[in-house]
């Protein structure tokens, strides 16, 4: 899974600071935004995504994945 994160469309609610289990996030208090420090530590648990109000935040799985899913 891929993990994008839109800067330009994060509100600065910080709830992807406080729901991911891993720490992925901090949040930059000098431009108000959050920002994606840790990716290799995501878990693709989607609890980011599914709470960020302002919708920049996307996890989606590569094409391959499906593919290669199918063949098993």
């Amino acid at each position: 899974m891929v993990i994008h994160f839109n800067a330009k469309r994060c509100i600065g609610c910080q709830f992807c600071v406080q729901v991911c289990p891993r720490g992925c996030f901090v949040f930059d208090t000098d431009n108000n935004k959050a920002e994606l420090a840790e990716p290799i530590l995501c878990l693709k648990c989607r609890a980011c995504e599914l709470n960020c109000e302002g919708n920049a935040l996307r996890i989606d799985k590569p094409i391959f994945q499906d593919f290669f899913a199918q063949l098993i």
